[in-house]
């Protein structure tokens, strides 16, 4: 085993390409990463760079401190595979796969489907291997994957993400499935990419973007899940429009994916994502367009006897429930906006309520010789009876049998505009015409156009 400073005296600080296929193996000081492999030419021997992750400190058990975690280990020596498991990357000696079953017999014997071959469609190799002949590496990270690889990681992610959204771990699911985006949102197709992968992509990025929107919306995330829904539907209508000679679009369709359910549900899906995000933001008239796109694909793909029939029904009654709720939105902005304006023009009301309400308070006539003090009506001096009545909470009114025992009214003073209407008087219903709201300006011009006519005639007549 050779030490980090023997190393670098026989090999040198070269840069050296890490590992295509990164091997986890088991040493004595834990689990470790082979990240690259180092050829030496003059001894003929492969010195291995191991990254150790799970350190022991076995190799020094009578220690008295702690010793501080080695980052890389270095060794010519070979090390064993640690065990694989169902979902475990292998290589064998076939190529790379991934192990979808583990069977108990003597052998232990693993399936493996490999993912190093591609033929044609979407056929795929499944081999059977012992378990001494299988070497568990390190997942590829997306950057090492290929085409093909970037489509399978999405799809493996897309059902984590389900089985995460069902059990309403909606933040869970939503990582998931925004991994899943990212993980083909950039691809780069080439001669390899085959039509049949090329659906795939589109079917992974549109249900994953859809689906992430709605986790937003669960998460009060309004923002966000429209984004997501935008990027489903521009991918949906860019396949429309391209309908009658897509080579994708024929391949989906005998997948099983109709046009209804692409251009049907899944667009409605993406466009009440996006409507209601748009209410959720105050947006309710932006909502009614997006809804009235909605109805328009419900009434091309909704067909008695379609398989998509009942979920376009169910998604139709939701875009008339968002449509009158935008509506009753509107109506709510329009009635605020309607009585700030009023409130603009009735700024002396309030005023001369409480002035009227002051009045009110003080129009109680002060209580007489032979009235005693609580007012009961009856006089104790043989005086008339007198009672008293509160017609509303403005003004008072005291009824007497004399009419010189009525004491004075409080004044009400009217506050009236230049244009004769008063406070409180709801002109919003009325829109002046142009005439009565210029008339002054067509007054002044008709006047001064009359001045030069006349000027014009005086000066003929000399």
């Amino acid at each position: 085993m050779a030490s980090k400073l023997d190393f670098s005296k026989q090999f040198g600080t070269g840069y050296v390409p890490e590992d295509k296929d990164q091997a986890l193996v088991e040493t004595p000081f834990g689990r470790g990463v082979v990240i690259r492999s180092r050829y030496n030419v003059a001894t003929g021997e492969t010195t291995k760079e191991i990254e150790l992750t799970d350190w022991t400190q076995s190799f020094d058990a009578t220690a008295t401190k702690s010793l501080t975690k080695p980052h890389m280990l270095y060794s010519t020596q070979g090390f064993p595979s640690v065990p694989a498991t169902v979902g475990s990357d292998v290589l064998t000696q076939w190529g790379r796969g991934k192990v979808i079953e583990i069977r108990n017999d003597k052998q232990q014997t693993h399936v493996v489907q490999l993912s190093s071959w591609r033929l044609a469609g979407r056929s795929k190799v499944k081999c059977f291997v012992a378990s001494q002949n299988i070497q568990v590496v390190r997942p590829f990270r997306i950057y090492d994957m290929s085409v093909f690889e970037k489509v399978e990681h999405a799809n493996e992610l897309k059902h984590q993400a389900t089985s995460k959204f069902i059990a309403k771990e909606y933040d869970a699911a939503l990582q998931l499935y925004a991994k899943a985006v990212d993980a083909v949102r950039y691809i780069q197709h080439g001669p390899e990419s085959s039509n049949e992968l090329r659906a795939d992509l589109v079917v992974v990025m549109v249900t994953c973007s859809n689906n992430s929107g709605t986790c937003c919306l669960q998460l009060k995330d309004w923002e966000h899940a429209a984004k997501y829904g935008m990027n489903a539907l521009a991918l949906l209508d860019a396949l429309e429009k391209k309908k009658d000679s897509s080579k994708i679009l024929k391949i989906m369709n005998k997948d099983g994916i109709s046009d209804s359910q692409l251009f049907g549900a899944w667009k409605v899906k993406s466009l009440l994502l996006i409507g209601k995000s748009q209410l959720e933001k105050y947006e309710p008239s932006d909502a009614i367009e997006t809804m009235k796109k909605g109805l328009d694909a419900v009434s091309t793909y909704k067909k008695e006897g379609d398989p998509m029939f009942k979920q376009l029904q169910s998604q139709e009654k939701e875009i008339r429930k968002l449509y009158a709720e935008c509506t009753q939105k509107i109506k709510e902005i329009r009635k605020k906006e309607k009585q700030r304006a009023k409130a603009m023009f009735s700024g002396g009301e309030q005023e001369t309520k409480d002035t009227r309400k002051n009045s009110s308070n003080e129009a109680v006539a002060p209580p007489r010789s032979g009235t005693p003090d609580n007012a009961t009506g009856i006089s104790e001096g043989g005086g008339s009876p007198r009672s008293v009545t509160f017609m509303n909470s403005n003004e008072a009114e005291i009824e007497s049998q004399s009419p010189h025992d009525v004491p004075p009214q409080p004044l009400k003073k009217r506050v009236s505009f230049a244009d004769g209407s008063s406070p409180g008087d709801d002109v919003d219903d009325h829109e002046p015409s142009f005439f009565e709201e210029h008339m002054e300006a067509l007054l002044l011009l008709a006047g001064f156009g009359l001045g030069c006519w006349l000027a014009i005639m005086a000066w003929k007549k000399r």
